[in-house]
């Protein structure tokens, strides 16, 4: 799944350049190894939104591909499977079964 870069800086889409710095900076603050004693994981994040957002063209691609996310039907075939397709090849008829129990008042055939 994509990172949702606004989300990790704080700040909305409809941000302008100046509070997108402003949301980087005080996020690298408290998120900075050498400061805060965290792994880097978390602040290599704010820098990686950062660094697509104070780009316009960078910016604008992703908000681009973020827009063709949402409106993509999970049905779709360029959505993640749920179960991967080898693991739909494996499946015996025993292992896809209903569970033993079955909620009262729905008809069960046998």
């Amino acid at each position: 799944m994509a990172k949702n870069y606004y989300l990790i800086l704080g700040v909305g889409a409809s941000a302008s350049s100046d509070e997108i710095k402003a949301a980087f900076r005080r996020r690298a603050r408290e998120l900075h190894p050498d400061t805060s004693g965290m792994e880097s994981g978390p602040f290599l994040e704010v820098q990686e939104a950062y660094t697509v957002l104070s780009d316009p063209e960078q910016r604008r691609e992703y908000d681009r591909q973020a827009l063709s996310r949402a409106r993509r039907r999970p049905w779709e075939p360029s959505a993640e499977p749920l179960v991967p397709p080898a693991r739909l090849r494996n499946l015996s008829v025993r292992q896809s079964r209903l569970p033993a129990f079955i909620p009262s008042g729905l008809p069960v055939s046998s």
